[in-house]
């Protein structure tokens, strides 16, 4: 049997100077069999089996699942002669020439001004050398007035190592990125390029530099960017812990989540939503209203922050002036997560004669109207009891017999099924404790409850499992409900 030669006893290879044989035979156009049609209208032969090993692109149109395909981004035909030519639509002659000269192994140049096209057809047709050209180029060029250009087309492209170089520097110089003159840079992206950015997994921001760069890009024009806020900060990536993000969106932030809370109110989200709520599209007042909510619950700085902004006038207006019911239902759960001491601050926004309106409306926005108000009254609270009588209401709220609404909400709330009731114990937990000081404080108050049944109705609850918190309450609403007759106030 005939023994294979191996490598040992082998001439060496010549494939050193395959590639610029085939350079001087493209140069001289010999042997050329296809021809490639940019953009402009410019062509270059070349040959397919060196366009094929040099890109993936290439490889799946002549020989892959793209061999067989027509239009898209190369349409292909075939002169009388039967020479393929393939029309590159979205890349210029320029670009293209450059391309073919590094797949040739010919020598060509990276500049500012081809290389954002080169980096784009590169990436397009896979052609590895000539992106890692670029990405160099770069990489070597970065400073203050190209970071967040180099930044993007990193995270466009997906330039794994680009990101983390220009990551690392704009995290170095934030500070000075943030602050005149060199935040113009940020402020010119166009919003696509700032969505990318935001929501790539690749950006490793902390919460407040999120908002800072959304906040900063839209300051650079506060007009015509004001309306892409809610879009813009629900691109806002928030850590869950474990460095797992997760992006904002309406009710999306759990009561938890203070720190989030935190950097909103410090990168001057509030102020920028109420802006957006006075003086946006009317389309946008929901998303707003969310956010806002999502800023301030259970945070007692974000909710000084939006009362010192002005925000509540502008939420009592939408109370009146917004047809959705959502809407009113977000304004009102916003009004009713702000501190008790600002209850002087909803009052004189003229919140309480809209509320008790809000009574007799839909059954969602009827149900946070009188959360809303069990929470202003609550603890005999005299500016919001006297708003309310104003408003044609009995001491405190309107309970009597020509606007039972409240009574029999609250009735309702109290006999509802377990599951319901878990739901709401802190808004039940509300409402009889407000029930309890309402009582102390007036016959009639106390006659109206009667009538509408709640002594039944919270003996019912102290039987039916409720919380320790929910029981001790009613106990004390029921003692209330049956205390000595006092003096009406």
């Amino acid at each position: 049997m005939a023994r294979t030669a191996t490598t040992e006893n082998q001439p060496a290879s010549n494939v050193a100077e395959v590639l610029p044989q085939l350079a001087s035979l493209w140069q001289q156009g010999e042997l050329c069999d296809v021809c490639l049609r940019a953009s402009d209208g410019l062509e270059f032969t070349a040959h397919k089996v060196l366009l094929a090993a040099a890109s993936p692109y290439w490889s799946a149109v002549f020989v892959g699942a793209g061999r067989h395909m027509q239009g898209g981004s190369c349409k292909r035909r075939k002169t009388p002669e039967g020479l393929l030519i393939l029309e590159v639509v979205d890349i210029d002659s320029g670009t293209l020439q450059l391309i073919l000269q590094a797949i040739y192994g010919q020598p060509y140049e990276v500049t500012e001004d081809n290389v954002d096209a080169l980096l784009a057809a590169s990436n397009f047709l896979e052609v590895a050398c000539v992106q890692a050209a670029c990405c160099m180029h770069l990489q070597r060029k970065l400073s203050l007035t190209t970071c967040w250009r180099t930044l993007a087309a990193a995270v466009r492209f997906c330039c794994e190592a680009l990101c983390e170089e220009a990551m690392t520097f704009i995290q170095l110089r934030f500070a000075e990125l943030m602050a005149p003159p060199a935040q113009s840079l940020l402020q010119a992206l166009p919003k696509h390029i700032l969505l990318d950015l935001l929501h790539s997994p690749a950006i490793t921001f902390n919460e407040p530099a999120f908002f800072q760069v959304a906040l900063t890009w839209v300051a650079g024009n506060d007009k015509e960017r004001l309306p892409h806020l809610p879009e813009v900060l629900a691109a806002v990536r928030l850590s869950t812990g474990a460095n797992k993000p997760r992006k904002t969106s309406a009710w999306a932030i759990s009561a938890s989540d203070q720190a989030v809370q935190d950097a909103m109110r410090e990168a001057g989200a509030i102020p920028a939503l109420v802006h957006l709520l006075q003086h946006g599209r009317s389309e946008h007042v929901a998303d707003v209203t969310s956010m806002l909510w999502e800023a301030i619950v259970n945070n007692d700085a974000s909710k000084a922050a939006l009362v010192e902004t002005g925000g509540l006038a502008p939420l009592v207006y939408q109370l009146q002036a917004a047809a959705d019911s959502c809407i009113h239902a977000n304004a009102l759960h916003t009004l009713c997560v702000i501190n008790p001491a600002n209850k002087e601050a909803i009052v004189a926004a003229g919140g309480v004669p809209v509320l008790l309106e809000l009574l007799n409306e839909a059954p969602k926005v009827q149900s946070s109207a009188a959360d809303c108000l069990g929470g202003l009254c609550y603890g005999g609270h005299a500016a919001s009891q006297a708003a309310a009588q104003e408003a044609g209401a009995v001491t405190g709220l309107d309970l009597c017999e020509h606007q039972p609404v409240l009574a029999q909400f609250y009735r309702d709330r109290i006999q509802a099924d377990e599951s319901w009731a878990r739901l709401y114990d802190q808004t039940l937990e509300a409402l009889v404790r407000g029930s309890a000081s309402l009582c102390t404080q007036s016959a009639a108050n106390r006659q109206a409850f009667k009538t509408a049944g709640a002594e039944q109705a919270l003996q019912q609850l102290m039987a039916s499992g409720a919380t320790a918190a929910l029981r001790e309450q009613a106990t004390a609403a029921l003692a209330a409900l049956a205390c000595a007759a006092t003096p009406d106030g």
